[in-house]
């Protein structure tokens, strides 16, 4: 029940999430990321985010400090926001004469004929493009303060690091971290 109508704020939220957090811009975050000479890659979707993580031993645990800065401490700027709107509704409005776009969207509509009150729902292009437009920064916010927090955490770290120093840093990023509102 939380989830329902929410689909675009869950969507946008990752990407929104590296876009400026704590004291820090877009460009700062990926300036740092480039000098730390690893990736973040922070996605989202209804009730699951994902933080992906490319680094070496002498940088993982700036990256991860990074990384928590980015989950804990998202600014959510309007002009970016604007920019990831204006950037979905383009990519999906390419795709509404499109047979590679049209296609798996109504492949997915007919194994999946669920109400449009339903959690499970494939919306229509012209309906993705409409629930974008209709979607604000103060829902997206809201989503983030209401329902994001580390309900079930998986990690995997493989490769040369430390350890004791993954685990710290780790812990450290979802230490007293408790979505706001009850997951329903």
């Amino acid at each position: 029940k939380s989830l329902l109508g929410k689909r675009v704020q869950a969507s946008t939220l990752g990407g929104l999430m590296r876009r400026g957090a704590g004291n820090l811009s877009y460009q700062q975050i990926s300036d740092e990321i480039e000098k730390l000479q690893s990736v973040v890659g922070i996605s989202s979707q209804q009730g699951v985010l994902n933080v992906n993580i490319t680094s070496d031993r002498a940088n993982l645990g700036k990256v991860l400090a990074l990384v928590k800065t980015m989950l804990r401490e998202p600014t959510f700027p309007q002009a970016e926001f604007d920019t990831m709107i204006k950037e979905r509704i383009a990519g999906i409005e390419a795709g509404l004469t499109n047979p590679q776009a049209l296609g798996p969207n109504a492949m997915q509509r007919a194994s999946a004929p669920f109400p449009k009150d339903s959690y499970f729902y494939v919306p229509t292009l012209e309906e993705q493009i409409a629930d974008i437009r209709a979607t604000t920064l103060e829902s997206v916010k809201a989503y983030y303060n209401n329902l994001v927090g580390p309900a079930k955490v998986e990690v995997a770290v493989v490769g040369d690091f430390d350890e004791s120093e993954a685990t710290a840093k780790i812990g450290d990023i979802f230490a007293g971290w408790q979505p706001k509102g009850e997951y329903k």
